[in-house]
């Protein structure tokens, strides 16, 4: 009897051992797992920051050229008429106050709204026809100032002039 108490005391210290050993193993394993699942949780974050910044960068590429595309379509209109550039070129840069705000620092989103503003305006008052249509005949001389052809390339310098200087703000500092 007594080899048979014997016996289940060491089997009861062998099971509590290898009980032991299992935890300390297990505890290792879930201190790794929680290593492992927050390094997966920080470069996830890191990733979601590196694509929003990406974004951003894109929307700012964006506006930017679309900024440019407003000045060439300007610059044409000071030497000869293009009413297909003016058809084809942005009134708007599509992103929302608060977009355009994470792209760009105050001073620079106000010289984009300006920009956008001002060139609409140049459509709306110089080459929108009575249907809403792109005018493409101007009456007189583009050397007389007080004809209708005259009057759009001074207003076209005017605007493209307006345009340089925003563009200077625009591009000055980055965000």
């Amino acid at each position: 009897m007594q080899t048979i108490l014997i016996f289940l005391c060491l089997m009861t210290i062998s099971h509590t051992g290898m009980l032991v050993f299992l935890l300390i193993r297990q505890h290792k394993h879930i201190r790794i797992s929680k290593q492992m699942y927050d390094l997966l949780l920080s470069s996830t974050k890191e990733a979601e920051v590196k694509q929003h910044e990406e974004l951003i960068e894109e929307q700012r590429t964006h506006v930017i050229l679309l900024c440019f595309k407003i000045r060439e379509t300007v610059a044409k209109q000071t030497t000869s008429l293009h009413p297909l550039q003016i058809e084809r070129a942005p009134v708007r840069h599509g992103l929302t106050d608060q977009e355009l705000a994470k792209c760009f620092i105050s001073e620079q989103a106000q010289a984009v709204t300006i920009l956008f503003r001002n060139y609409k305006e140049y459509v709306e008052t110089y080459w929108s026809g009575k249907d809403q249509s792109i005018k493409t005949i101007f009456k007189g001389n583009p050397a007389d100032p007080t004809s209708e052809l005259g009057i759009l390339h001074a207003a076209s310098t005017q605007l493209l002039h307006q345009i340089d200087q925003l563009l200077i703000t625009i591009q000055r500092t980055e965000k």
